[in-house]
């Protein structure tokens, strides 16, 4: 069946240039760059341009570099404490970052026991880092276009930053795009949320806890006072009782539960930089935000099977997802991957109006 998308209008403006009515901010890949990502769309888009594709005058284009380092595409920095670099500065284009350092190649880990499955304390503290810097850049658009205005693009692991902070957001924004995305450390998020599970660290090195085990003393100490003002505290523990107990430990966890959980988890995480020792009291929770995947069926940097991961465990949890596999693409940002991603933003019905022209025009003209 054909679709049909709206034109953009084709008059000449003579008064005054329209303000900015919508923000997209892009993070990059794992070993990459703001830079590179820019540079990939503009290849992928050439003759056109990203401008072209989502209004070259009231859309607002923010690329994020991610806060570590990298050396080589294969090697990340020794993590803690990973030091931001700031948004703002021209970077040398061989320069590439990461979001955080993973156990597997992508950090997505596998369901089994395995220790070496957990993440680290460090990877947890980059996360927050991670989360930190989006929360700032989401905020500051927000104040310039409304939240309903601000949408998340990621690539490879930089989608997989955008959604964790997506799950601990008590209001929606736009919506959250990605190509070639994954959730981080998987198999902890779903014990976080269907069990309600909150310890989940593995030691960077041995005795490197024992280093801080006075600081960290200290710190529980005050969290337990806290805890102990707030009507509802449940204890402490490994999973008994749990993040966020609401019903029969003889049900399953309904989506809300488990992203109520999956929320606090996170966002003790996004203020702490660790995960909690102690269930923490949930809040207001959001699941109406939006997600729109596309993968190459042919990627071999991250498999399929992961994109499926994530879209199934953002549909446990309330949100909206869409997958949708591209034949004969492979992990590299193309106009193809691009083209479908936009077309499922049309479909869904994302953007406003000068948005969804653009975007439109794009469509319709073939440029996608």
């Amino acid at each position: 069946m054909a679709h049909h998308y709206p034109p953009r209008r084709r008059f000449i403006n003579i008064g005054r240039p329209k303000p900015v009515s919508s923000s997209f901010i892009f993070l990059h890949d794992s070993n990459s760059s703001s830079t590179a990502l820019s540079q990939q769309f503009a290849h992928a888009l050439k003759p056109k341009s990203t401008t072209d594709m989502l209004g070259s005058t009231t859309t607002n284009m923010l690329f994020l570099n991610a806060p570590i380092h990298t050396i080589t595409t294969t090697t990340i920095l020794p993590t803690p404490p990973p030091t931001p670099c700031p948004q703002t500065q021209e970077e040398e284009p061989h320069k590439q970052h990461t979001w955080f350092s993973t156990i597997q190649p992508i950090g997505a880990d596998d369901d089994d026991d395995d220790d070496d499955d957990v993440p680290s304390t460090a990877s947890w503290n980059e996360l927050s880092l991670c989360m930190n810097l989006l929360e700032k850049a989401v905020v500051r658009q927000s104040e310039r276009v409304g939240r309903e205005n601000v949408f998340l693009v990621g690539v490879g692991m930089g989608f997989a930053v955008a959604a964790t902070y997506v799950m601990q957001m008590d209001e929606r924004i736009g919506g959250l795009l990605g190509v070639g995305g994954w959730l981080p450390f998987h198999s902890v998020l779903k014990r976080v949320g269907v069990y309600g599970e909150v310890v989940v660290v593995r030691m960077d090195e041995k005795g490197e806890e024992e280093e801080d085990e006075e600081e960290e003393e200290e710190e529980e100490e005050e969290e337990e006072e806290e805890e102990k003002d707030e009507e509802d505290v449940f204890g402490s523990g490994y999973s008994t009782p749990t993040l966020c107990e609401e019903q029969h430990n003889d049900q399953a966890p309904s989506s809300e539960l488990m992203l109520r959980r999956t929320k606090a988890f996170l966002e003790y995480i996004l203020l702490h930089g660790k995960p909690p020792t102690h269930p923490r009291v949930c809040n207001r929770i959001d699941s109406s935000t939006p997600v729109v995947l596309v993968h190459g069926a042919e990627d071999q940097e991250v498999g399929f099977t992961y994109a499926k991961e994530a879209q199934e465990t953002l549909r446990h949890f309330g949100f909206e997802a869409t997958l949708r596999v591209v034949e004969g693409e492979t992990h590299e940002l193309s106009r193809r991957l691009i083209g479908d991603l936009m077309d499922g933003f049309m479909r869904r019905g994302l953007g406003n109006g000068d948005v969804r022209g653009a975007v439109g025009e794009m469509l319709l003209e073939g440029w996608l």
